[in-house]
């Protein structure tokens, strides 16, 4: 068994004053998985691995009170390799 997703976002503010230093451009993003098992015996293992492209993106940008142009960012997360048993 295996699948695989391809996510796309356009581009978008990620703050709510439309600052367009907050933009992000747009990006395609994939995820798969692979794995097997025995449905009869009802046991599976999957790898799956997010982001296989490795794209850098953000939840968020926010403009900080304390300084002009000084910009905190929260990303997403990065490549993410886990496996399952079942």
């Amino acid at each position: 068994m295996g699948a695989l997703t391809i996510q796309y976002k356009d581009s978008q503010l990620l703050d709510e004053d439309n600052d367009p230093r907050t933009r992000q451009p747009s990006f395609i993003r994939l995820h798969g998985n692979i794995g097997f098992g025995n449905l009869a015996q009802g046991w599976s293992f999957r790898v799956t691995v997010e982001n296989l492209t490795g794209v850098v993106t953000q939840t968020r940008i926010r403009e900080l009170t304390f300084g002009p142009s000084k910009f905190a960012q929260i990303p997403d997360p990065p490549r993410l390799v886990f496996g399952s048993f079942r």
